[in-house]
């Protein structure tokens, strides 16, 4: 694993962790969507290649050398999604965390209101455990998109906890692409989804764009 030491870990308000297993097809457009805004200040992108057998690792250590500043990489031997993010988890230097699977991307305008909220909480003395945003669905060959929003079951604008959070739409379901961590709970809690959250807070935007392939669609 290669260090970087460009930022102080205690000044990084969020790591973005991205799992990687044979996404050399769609790293570069993740990465790229994250490196969009100018001011990469207390952000850290953790690129996880999970025993990729493409050129998905190359791919990584292209960024890195490029931006060396941001992104980290760790190579480890195939452990599956779920063991892909634990060592993201295991690893983050930000406050808060983020999963962004390779095959997705970031939109830009919500992912600078994201990070201005981040950097806020970050030194925030009593932070937000939990920040929730929208995700859009873009399946290939549909013109389309369906935006999954929240807006209309959880407090806008202060925090709130889930005893606050109205009954759901069935579509309206709450994944990881939903979800920003306050580091330090990830990794204390088990089951965290299932669990109390003490604090989050929603941003109506539709940050994360989770890309639906008609081949991996079961």
């Amino acid at each position: 694993m290669q260090e970087t030491t460009s930022q102080d870990a205690t000044s990084i308000a969020i790591t973005f962790v991205i799992p990687s297993y044979n996404v050399e097809q769609y790293l570069g457009r993740c990465l790229s969507s994250l490196l969009i805004e100018q001011d990469h200040t207390g952000v850290e992108i953790l690129v996880v290649n999970d025993g990729s057998t493409d050129g998905t690792l190359q791919l990584a250590h292209d960024y890195e050398e490029q931006f060396s500043d941001v992104i980290r990489v760790i190579d480890q031997p195939n452990k599956g999604h779920g063991g892909a993010v634990n060592t993201g988890i295991a690893n983050a230097r930000g406050t808060y965390i983020k999963v962004v699977d390779a095959d997705d991307w970031l939109d830009q305008e919500a992912l600078r209101v994201v990070l201005d909220e981040v950097r806020k909480q970050s030194v925030s003395p009593a932070p937000i455990d939990l920040l929730i945003t929208n995700y859009r669905y873009d399946k290939q060959g549909k013109r389309v998109k369906k935006t999954v929003r929240y807006r209309n079951v959880m407090p806008v604008g202060r925090p709130f906890t889930w005893n606050e959070v109205k009954r759901m739409a069935p579509d309206q379901n709450l994944l990881m692409h939903s979800f920003t961590y306050r580091t330090a709970i990830l990794r204390e809690k088990h089951n965290l989804y299932y669990r109390n959250t003490p604090s989050m807070s929603i941003i109506s935007t539709h940050t994360y764009h989770y890309l639906m392939c008609v081949l991996c669609c079961i």
